[in-house]
């Protein structure tokens, strides 16, 4: 078994114990968005680029892929990803700054 099904094998059993909450973060895949098709196809990014564009390992995205974390279309076998639901995801989980942080007493 590689490195990444442990990962995973490890991570649902940890979270079966565990009562299971929507993120109020996290947008829900419906049929209606897991079914459109991209506006230009053209500009679809894979897997190794958008790795290299957010400079993480592609392991973690083939894991946030696999757990709904990340706004991804599977084309076949392919996953791709579209620009644009990237900058909005990536908005959405953007921590806050400092400047409009509460300051504590």
């Amino acid at each position: 078994m590689c490195f990444t099904r442990q990962k995973r094998a490890y991570f649902m059993h940890e979270t079966q114990h565990q009562k299971a909450e929507p993120r109020a973060n996290t947008p829900l895949r419906t049929k209606e968005t897991l079914r459109r098709t991209p506006q230009d196809p053209a500009s679809l990014i894979d897997i190794a680029e958008l790795s290299k564009r957010l400079g993480i390992p592609r392991n973690t995205l083939y894991d946030w892929v696999a757990f709904g974390r990340i706004p991804y279309l599977k084309l076949g076998k392919l996953i791709r990803f579209e620009p644009k639901a990237i900058e909005d995801w990536i908005a959405l989980h953007r921590a806050p700054s400092k400047e409009n942080s509460v300051k504590r007493a």
